[in-house]
């Protein structure tokens, strides 16, 4: 009895980890895509700032705020504030 209930439990798990990995599949995809949409302008001009400009950091600032339960309970990314 104790078998079949653990094999319903790993085919559901086996479930839920082919549908995250189909998910994770389709990002790449669709990331790939835009990657590829890329010209060498975009990166000359994003090379050429010195500094980002004013709206660049209050977008970023916001995201790191939206994103600070996940930084926290992820604990892989690194924040490091940076001096002016």
């Amino acid at each position: 009895m104790d078998a079949k209930k653990q094999e319903r439990e790993a085919l559901a798990l086996a479930e839920k980890a082919e549908a995250a990995v189909a998910e994770a599949n389709n990002s790449l995809a669709a990331t790939l895509a835009k990657v590829s949409e890329l010209k060498k302008e975009h990166l000359v001009e994003v090379k050429s700032l010195g500094t980002p400009p004013e709206a660049v950091k209050i977008t970023l600032a916001g995201v790191v705020i939206l994103n600070t339960d996940f930084i926290k309970k992820v604990g892989e990314i690194i924040v490091t504030p940076v001096k002016d």
